[in-house]
């Protein structure tokens, strides 16, 4: 089997040795969700004041579990949202707030981890309670979550998505194998590879957005200025993208359900960079205030380059950043560009006709030189 079914879904993660969720039970995910237009749940991962648990390389539970809404900011976007009470903009959007402690100024600052909260580029941040091993471990302080609406302008990230740059992570993804062969798994497993690739092909936007979670406001008034009006798709985001990651959560259950019974299944087939993960939590973006005016695009390059895990590392600067997270068994195995060009990962046209070409093109040239 590997055509994508019609309803489908992502992948999951395992717990550290001996943690209460060492079973199988990582793989699959509680069906908690919660209906609520004020709180995006699609993701509603808990958070801990403490260091959260970082959890093995593997699918990310599929914790059928919501972030809040999502959102992001930038330059000379037509509309800002309305400050707190110590904070005005020319044209911003006004509605009722309740009431915070001032915002911290965006000093360009990322404190390190440690325990309790922290400083990202002024909003305060704190560990997530359970996260992938690889992936950004933080989330927003809830109760200041506000803090981040404040920073959301929906037209430049609206202006982000059209470049889809999740096509562009599809495009540039690692092609191959790294640590196995295909001359040494069954064939039902060959099969199950493609299967992955063929879901992860399907679903590259969303795997995008969970790896670039941004915190919309879901009180923001889209018909407030004629800019925003003029761009009626603006206040559909926020359900869109909730019931979009509702259905690709469904569908990775069924997916890893299909993977995991295959004859020669094993979870260390998530260590190869090719395979994307799915990280137990979204990767919450932090974006700049748009007093700095600093393009969103400019903090998509800025945010990709500080953590690579968020483009399954299309910007990683050496490939030591995915290897260091491999076992040291695995990483005694690594194939050479040789052997790694012979075990091409490479989904059916029918899910990739645009860069399929491409690749072996690109593999071609590889093996001529």
């Amino acid at each position: 089997m590997t055509e994508v079914p019609e309803l489908w879904e992502p992948l999951p993660i395992k717990p550290a040795p001996g943690s209460p969720d060492s079973s199988l039970s990582w793989l699959h995910s509680s069906d908690d969700d919660e209906d609520d237009d004020k709180i995006d749940k699609t993701y509603h991962g808990k958070a801990t004041a403490s260091s959260g648990s970082m959890l093995a390389r593997s699918q990310s539970g599929a914790s059928g579990k919501r972030p809040r809404g999502s959102g992001s900011v930038g330059k000379g976007s037509a509309t800002k949202v309305a400050k707190t009470s110590t904070q005005s903009s020319a044209g911003s959007t006004s509605r009722p707030k309740a009431k915070l402690p001032a915002p911290l100024p965006d000093d360009g600052m990322i404190e390190p981890p440690k325990k309790g909260s922290r400083c990202h580029y002024g909003i305060k941040v704190q560990a997530l309670n359970r996260q992938t091993m690889g992936f950004p471990n933080y989330m927003p302080v809830q109760p200041l979550l506000q803090h981040l609406h404040i920073r959301w302008v929906p037209i430049e990230y609206w202006e982000v998505i059209q470049t889809c740059p999740w096509d562009d992570m599809w495009r540039r993804r690692i092609s191959t194998l790294v640590f196995s062969k295909f001359s040494e798994m069954s064939s039902e497993m060959v099969e199950a590879i493609q299967l992955v690739l063929n879901f992860m092909s399907r679903w590259r936007r969303e795997y995008w957005e969970r790896y670039h979670w941004v915190t919309m406001d879901p009180d923001f008034d889209y018909y407030a200025t004629p800019e925003l009006r003029a761009i009626p798709e603006l206040s559909d985001m926020y359900r869109d993208r909730k019931d979009r990651h509702s259905d690709f959560d469904t569908h990775r259950k069924k997916m890893m359900a299909e993977v995991e019974k295959t004859p020669g299944y094993s979870d260390r087939i998530w260590f190869e960079p090719g395979l994307w993960v799915v990280p137990q939590n979204p990767c919450y973006w932090i974006t700049r205030d748009p007093e700095l005016q600093i393009s969103l695009q400019d903090q998509l390059a800025t945010v990709d380059d500080l953590e690579p895990a968020r483009t399954q590392w299309v910007t990683r600067q050496s490939d030591d950043a995915f290897l260091k997270l491999a076992p040291a068994l695995l990483r005694n195995q690594l194939l050479s560009e040789t052997e790694q060009l012979d075990n091409l990962l490479l989904p059916s046209s029918k899910y990739d006709e645009d860069t399929l070409a491409a690749v072996l093109a690109a593999v071609s040239k590889k093996k001529r030189k």
